[in-house]
């Protein structure tokens, strides 16, 4: 598990106050790491990430008109990781098939 990683790990567990609760890493890449939680999913952003861009993409996602498109973050507030990766919250959601996006 990448450093990134743990720190998202312990940080969700913080928020959402269970320190042993069980975390799954679902992608730990340069370009962004995600972990699961329960019924939520945390994401750390690329470094670098726009804040602004971000807080605008969050306001899309939440946007009643994109419900039955895009699940919406949990809140609309943005963590940031000791390295300064901005951090998401959403809820878990079955992931679209690559090979299959119109479904």
């Amino acid at each position: 598990m990448s450093q990134t990683a743990a720190q998202l790990v312990a940080a969700l567990r913080r928020g959402r106050g269970e320190a042993a609760a069980e975390v799954t890493v679902l992608a730990d890449r340069p370009d962004g790491t995600v972990v699961r939680c329960g019924h939520v999913v945390a994401k750390a952003h690329p470094p670098g990430t726009d804040p602004a861009e971000l807080a605008v993409r969050l306001g899309v996602a939440a946007h009643p008109r994109c419900a039955e498109i895009l699940l919406p973050p949990v809140d609309d507030g943005m963590a940031a990781l000791p390295d300064g990766r901005r951090v998401t919250l959403w809820p878990y959601g079955e992931p679209v098939a690559p090979d299959a996006p119109e479904a």
